[in-house]
């Protein structure tokens, strides 16, 4: 019969983690899926989970003989990047206060629990206290920041940034948003390891900032009872919809629990009158109320008596199980019940998280320090003015050009903390040393310093040698198939001044090369302006794949261009935005990713005349050059006849006039470059002009 049991299970097991599918708020059924995949022993360790035998014989039929209350120390991981994902204090504490509410029901709704099911509601009599001891015995206010990229998605790698033992804490780690998402494309919200999953390195809870609590960054329709489902799974609670209306057997189908009733799938919103089963005897409405279904939030109010049975006869005692969370050890190593105020730990940032700013421009701080109330804080700021501060929010203003140090020191009863940033602010002066016309071929030295937002991971942009379309180098946003849909990439200039043009049309022109992946839009980029040192961007053009991106036909995987019949020139006009006036205009080219192919861009140039420019026929040059075949720095320059005079306007690689010349019509010069790079030579005679490239070798 056991034998039975297990081989008809295997295939139970795997429909009731398929019936998560359309599931867009919980990822715990999702990731089980992954974890358990083709494994044998997991999949055995899973029945074990579901069906073993375990029962501990202080309880009996959901009739607790508990004599104390349950307590669980947690500790919350905010993994942030300085940005609203860094979630206050008083939102985790709005937390705490509705789980231990809800776990005891004491929860202000339980008026609105249905009559029906008011007589199976249950006082979980499970509570959660913050920990005021980390691992290492040192005093905590029962949260931890960290700063790190992770918090976009990055999941389990989290993990690896902070964690404490899992035997002893409830980890939650809250991050900006789950990369994992389900197959309608829907978002996760949060998700959580089951006891028998218990591992050092993974178990605990993974939260969206977006749904903790109900204040600051969350709402009263979440009312922070997402982590409440959370948590039931972490203690072993299965979904009421789990194998959909399932069988008779109510403990041996749906979350194997008897009172609560069948539910084919979900329920969202809070359709009170919703039964989507009828095989349960007596037959009932759907419990939509119960926390561990998916109506919204301000629905949820209850848990049920055979929930509370379950928690408690399978996984408050043996392995695999809850049990070392909740001892007298573990309370006092954690100090859950020590009135413990905490040294500060010093932190902070500008207030809307900007750190490029204009000469003569004035930035706002926040402190961001934490781990214990702050009483007094000393700001110093280099390059600033005022150079120092007390306050919590000082506004400083910087004069000069340059890249500042800023330090705080955030000092309570209890200790204080000194953090610095080096460079944290940098200043642009207010006229750009990069001066029009700009070409940025990508081969030069320079380049990586002056171009921002290079990647150093496996996806972005990048600048590669090979498939250019001149010279050996090009600017490659990189993306494959692997690659996670609507990540974002940014490439930014450097600031240009381009005053020289603000009498004429400016444009930025470059070559583009892309090919779909597979039929479908393709992936986007859309080239933004600023004129206040990256403050604000506004767009200027957007380029969508299967529209108005691709330079090559067909759907090619993994496609590179390989022939200057590749790629194809985009025009950009600048005077959008009264852009041709500015002394700094920055450029922002945004690729989002659609898991398809690799966008490359090359020779970007930004002039009154584009790179698809072609004179009329008959319209010669007004210049000739050549290069001395002996010495690679040394040109020889012509003008044509009735051209009048040229002025010649040498510019390196980083916007620098380098010469300037003059050559009268009909008539030859020769200059000499000294410096090895790429260089750009713009031709003006008053009416007409041209630009041209050179590069001296070493």
């Amino acid at each position: 019969m056991r034998k039975y049991l297990i081989l008809s299970f295997a295939l139970v097991a795997f429909s009731r983690l398929a019936a998560v599918a359309q599931d867009a708020h919980c990822g715990t059924d999702k990731m089980l899926n992954e974890w358990i995949g083709n494994d044998a022993s997991r999949m055995k360790a899973y029945q074990d989970f579901l069906f073993e035998e375990r029962v501990d014989s202080s309880f009996e039929n959901g009739k607790l003989g508990k004599k104390t209350v349950v307590i669980v120390p947690v500790v919350f991981h905010v993994i942030h990047n300085y940005g609203v994902e860094n979630i206050s204090k008083e939102q985790i504490l709005n937390q705490m206060e509705t789980l231990n509410k809800d776990y005891r029901r004491q929860n202000a709704d339980t008026s609105k629990t249905r009559s029906q099911f008011k007589s199976i509601a249950a006082d979980m009599e499970i509570e959660f206290r913050l920990a005021t001891k980390d691992p290492d015995g040192n005093c905590t206010d029962g949260i931890t920041r960290t700063v790190s990229e992770l918090t976009y998605g990055g999941d389990e790698s989290v993990k690896e940034l902070v964690r404490w033992d899992y035997t002893k804490y409830l980890n939650v780690w809250v991050i900006h948003h789950i990369g994992m998402s389900n197959d309608d494309g829907t978002i996760i919200a949060g998700y959580s390891r089951f006891p028998f999953q218990t591992s050092s390195k993974t178990d605990g809870i993974i939260v969206d900032y977006r749904f903790i609590g109900s204040i600051g960054t969350s709402s009263s329709s979440v009312a922070g009872r997402t982590l409440t489902h959370e948590v039931g799974h972490w203690f072993g609670l299965l979904h009421p919809f789990q194998d959909g209306c399932g069988s008779t057997d109510c403990s041996r189908t749906g979350d194997l629990v008897c009172d609560t009733p069948p539910v084919e799938s979900a329920n969202f919103g809070c359709p009170l009158t919703s039964n989507s089963c009828s095989n349960d005897s007596p037959d009932q409405l759907d419990n939509v109320e119960n926390y561990m279904d998916y109506a919204n939030g301000s629905c949820q109010n209850m848990f049920t008596a055979g929930q509370k049975s379950r928690i408690y006869t399978k996984y408050m005692s043996g392995t695999n199980s809850r049990a070392s969370n909740i001892t007298s050890a573990t309370h006092e190593a954690t100090g859950i019940f020590l009135s413990n105020p905490c040294a500060p730990k010093a932190d902070f940032h500008t207030s809307d998280y900007i750190t490029v700013i204009c000469q003569g421009s004035a930035v706002t701080f926040q402190d961001l320090s934490w781990n214990g109330d702050i009483t007094d804080r000393v700001w110093t700021f280099e390059g600033g003015s005022p150079s120092s501060s007390t306050f919590e929010a000082p506004v400083v203003t910087y004069n000069s050009p340059g890249k500042y140090k800023v330090t705080l020191k955030a000092i309570n009863a209890q200790g204080e903390s000194e953090i610095s940033k080096t460079e944290f602010i940098e200043v642009l002066p207010a006229e750009a040393n990069i001066k029009s016309p700009y070409q940025e071929p990508f081969e030069s030295e320079y380049s990586p310093l002056l171009w921002k937002g290079l990647s150093t991971d496996t996806y972005g942009w990048k600048i590669k040698t090979g498939n250019s379309n001149s010279g050996q180098y090009a600017a490659v946003c990189v993306i494959d198939a692997s690659d996670e849909t609507g990540n974002k990439y940014n490439l930014y200039s450097p600031p240009i001044d381009l005053t020289l043009h603000k009498d004429l049309s400016p444009k930025l022109s470059f070559h583009l090369a892309y090919s779909l992946r597979s039929s479908g839009s393709g992936e986007r980029m859309v080239i933004y302006g600023s004129d206040d040192c990256g403050k604000s961007w506004l767009a200027l053009t957007g380029l969508v794949g299967a529209s108005n991106m691709n330079s090559h036909s067909g759907n090619n995987p993994d496609w590179v261009p390989t022939s200057s019949s590749d790629w194809k020139v985009i025009d950009v006009n600048l005077n959008q935005h009264s852009f041709q006036n500015s002394t700094h205009l920055m450029l922002r080219f945004e690729v989002t990713s659609a898991a398809g192919n690799s966008i490359f861009i090359d020779d970007i140039n930004i002039d009154q005349f584009s790179l698809s420019t072609k004179l009329p026929e008959g319209y010669p040059d007004i210049v000739n050059i050549s290069q001395n075949a002996n010495n690679s720095g040394q040109f020889t320059v012509q003008s044509a006849p009735t051209t009048g005079t040229i002025h010649m306007t040498v510019v390196n690689a980083v916007g620098e006039t380098v010469l300037s010349l003059d050559v009268p019509e009909n008539s030859e010069q020769q200059f000499r470059i000294f410096a090895p790079g790429v260089y750009i030579l713009r031709f003006d005679n008053g009416s007409r002009a041209m630009v041209k490239k050179i590069i001296v070798a070493q």
